[in-house]
């Protein structure tokens, strides 16, 4: 498999808008597994096996109202998730897009966002981290790449994720050449490697009231097909949203990072990071280890 599957136009729209939604070579079967054991682990009522791993405002009572329709956990280790790593077409994509000779996993996320029954749409703008015009430029790209793996069609109302094209660029211009990376409160002794908001990329979410107020594009929704993968640019403006639809929203996101690029992180995220892949390290192939860092 080489670079060849992802066009150039693709990876222009990516660079453009900050998002893309890509057709896969996944092998036979892979997709349907991992919608199985997403079904199976991440059901409304979450059952007893799965429900240790599941935050405790997500876990709801059979009988009683639901307290939250999207159901999530973090680091799986079980056997379609193994092979959706070490199937090589996630690490292609990421190459492409983050012009990088070598990318590793840094997270991995299934979720599993249920019909919420007379609901109005919600929705809760972000950026994941903030970037530069001269991040956006370097090679390899200095930053983190969310894929966003499709296990069943998302429609405009079925939780679909929202963006706002363009937006990360239009930030990275209005900052200029004085990036300033954390634009939400933070304390430099939660973070390793951060000595200010101006040294390099981190991990932190910015909420819409704290971005500058620019004249930034529409929402639009991102519509996908079972066995799609969106690429977004972490920096762009986007949502969640809640499933107002009457199918379910089901994905895994997974985070990738160039190998030679640092990005700034908690003390917390760098633990758990390093734990999960420790664990992963002992699963995969030997021959797909690549993929691993830390």
């Amino acid at each position: 498999m080489d670079h060849h599957i992802i066009t150039d136009d693709q990876v222009e729209a990516f660079e453009r808008d900050g998002f893309v939604t890509v057709g896969s070579t996944w092998s036979d079967g892979l997709i349907e597994d991992v919608s199985e054991i997403v079904d199976r682990q991440l059901g409304l009522y979450v059952d007893e096996a799965t429900q240790s791993r599941i935050p405790e405002k997500q876990r709801n009572l059979p009988g009683q109202t639901p307290k939250s329709y999207r159901i999530g956990l973090n680091s799986p280790l079980e056997a379609p998730y193994i092979r959706m790593l070490e199937d090589p077409f996630l690490e292609v994509l990421a190459k492409r897009m983050l012009h990088a000779d070598s990318v590793h996993v840094a997270s991995v996320e299934p979720r599993n966002s249920h019909p919420e029954p007379n609901a109005e749409l919600k929705i809760n703008e972000h950026t994941d981290m903030t970037l530069s015009l001269a991040d956006l430029a370097s090679t390899p790209r200095q930053m983190a790449l969310l894929l966003f793996v499709w296990l069943a069609d998302v429609d405009d109302r079925c939780a679909p994720l929202m963006v706002r094209p363009g937006s990360h660029r239009r930030i990275a211009e209005w900052m200029g050449d004085k990036p300033r990376y954390m634009l939400g409160p933070w304390d430099r002794n939660d973070y390793i490697n951060v000595p200010d908001e101006t040294s390099l990329p981190v991990f932190l979410p910015a909420w819409r009231g704290q971005l500058p107020e620019l004249d930034y594009a529409d929402l639009v929704p991102c519509v996908a097909r079972a066995g799609q993968v969106t690429v977004l640019n972490p920096a762009i403006i986007h949502s969640a949203t809640n499933n107002i639809g009457q199918t379910n929203r089901k994905t895994v996101i997974v985070t990738m990072l160039p190998s030679s690029v640092e990005i700034g992180e908690t003390k917390v995220r760098r633990t758990n990071r390093l734990n999960y892949v420790g664990k992963l390290k002992m699963l995969v192939s030997p021959d797909r280890s690549s993929i691993l860092s830390g």
